[in-house]
């Protein structure tokens, strides 16, 4: 009898950070690009108050997650909680995506736009440090 060896990969996690309960339209377009790209990763949305946003740093780390793409008011709040930024987050105050490389958390300013998800997938995944244009945030 031949015995098959399967090989299975955990998926890493994409944080959905928001103030508000997350629209299911986000999940479907974020678990549509993932999907699309075969990349091993999920989306969680994660409804987290002003007040605690200070744990996030804190949290991805117990929690394992790759990287938050961060909605709503709290991509103007959360730089204050982010060890490093972009040139965009600095000039712009707005954080919409952090990204863990290796034991360090960077904060992103993605180009809001129609590619806001993608680009901000991208990043999230990518391998190299990320090149992101200055935009005006989500």
């Amino acid at each position: 009898m031949k015995i098959e060896h399967f090989k299975f990969e955990t998926p890493a996690i994409i944080g959905i950070l928001s103030d508000r309960t997350v629209s299911s339209n986000i999940r479907r377009r974020l678990d549509s690009i993932i999907k699309r790209k075969r990349l091993p990763y999920v989306c969680l949305p994660f409804k987290v108050e002003s007040k605690h946003l200070k744990n996030v740093i804190a949290c991805m780390r117990l929690m394992d997650i790759a990287g938050l793409i961060v909605i709503g008011s709290h991509s103007k709040r959360i730089r204050r909680f982010i060890p490093r930024l972009d040139g965009g987050s600095k000039k712009s105050g707005i954080v919409n995506a952090v990204k863990r490389q290796r034991k360090e958390f960077h904060g992103y300013c993605v180009n809001d736009g129609p590619s806001f998800y993608m680009d901000a997938v991208n990043l999230l995944t990518s391998k190299s440090p990320p090149f992101v244009r200055r935009g005006k945030g989500r």
